[in-house]
């Protein structure tokens, strides 16, 4: 007589056999295949059907003491848990927020104190270049300079023309002049302010680095930038504009320590060159190389190319 479920040709199990998996078939991770065998076989033998009740006890007390040491919380106690965790995380996001904003706050204000110290120190680097004399609180070293008397005119300059020499021309005195100009040679002694802005031209025309070194001492540190300035002006419009293609304009024709070389192309502004006379002789303290549209809106051409 067959018993239920089982086939004719599915093997019989030994008691051996079925005690060596019968932890795998109560946690049921066997093929079905062998859990039918196996059942087969608890189905005839009351020893192998004890073993796997004694089984299910064990592993019932067992999760029962566990159950016991490790209580589990209540739905409540959990909710509660849950809510204190959900606060903790949402007041750690609000202080991250809130030091990003600072953050970004101190940013700010420093971007703009550092503009407003830089807008301080332009206006007055150009108080400087403007005026005939140095201004005190501007970051420039002056030497003691004892009192001098007021320069005078000759009785008879008022009826003598301005190129007269018996004109007393006011300029700075060996001791009147800053020490970062004391030590200063000029290229193009004797000319006056229109000659050395027509040279500093060529020479930016020519590409003649030098040159524009030499005649651009006075500007210390800035003097290379502005070189730079005026070599691109000589890439952007080479073999384009010429130096008699200008009309040099100047200011302050009377005898004064500064004056200033407007340069017009075409009867329009294009640029300018400051001028101060130290010990006598005039030296370019400031420049603006001209910007002439033909020149800007051309393809950027090199020399030598």
């Amino acid at each position: 007589m067959k018993s239920l479920g089982h086939s004719e040709n599915q093997p019989n199990m030994s008691c051996e056999q079925v005690e060596v998996q019968l932890i795998a078939y109560a946690k049921k991770a066997l093929p079905v295949a062998e859990r039918r065998a196996i059942a087969v076989h608890l189905s005839s033998c009351d020893a192998c059907a004890l073993s796997l009740q004694q089984l299910g006890m064990i592993e019932f007390d067992l999760y029962a003491e566990a159950a016991r040491y490790q209580p589990r919380l209540s739905a409540k106690a959990s909710q509660r848990i849950r809510e204190q965790v959900y606060r903790r995380m949402r007041l750690s996001l609000v202080w991250q927020r809130l030091f990003q904003s600072v953050k970004m706050g101190l940013t700010v204000v420093s971007v703009i104190i550092f503009l407003a110290a830089a807008s301080l120190f332009s206006y007055q680097w150009f108080r400087f270049l403007a005026n005939s004399e140095p201004i005190l609180g501007s970051g420039v070293v002056i030497t003691a300079v004892p009192m001098q008397p007021e320069p005078v005119l000759a009785e008879t300059a008022v009826s003598q023309p301005e190129t007269s020499p018996r004109l007393v021309e006011p300029s700075f005195t060996d001791s009147e002049i800053p020490s970062y100009w004391q030590p200063l040679s000029s290229l193009t002694a004797g000319q006056d302010p229109i000659a050395i802005a027509e040279q500093i031209v060529i020479s930016s025309l020519n590409n003649n680095r030098v040159e524009l070194n030499g005649l651009l001492a006075a500007m210390r540190t800035v003097r290379e930038p502005n070189v730079r300035l005026w070599l691109l002006f000589n890439r952007r419009c080479y073999k384009t504009i010429e130096a008699n293609d200008f009309e040099y304009v100047q200011t302050s024709r009377h005898q004064l320590p500064i004056t200033a070389v407007y340069l017009y192309h075409n009867d329009r502004y294009t640029g300018e060159i400051k001028f101060r006379r130290i010990d006598g002789e005039w030296f370019a303290v400031f420049s603006r190389p001209p910007t002439i549209n033909a020149c800007l809106k051309a393809r950027l051409k090199f020399p030598f190319q």
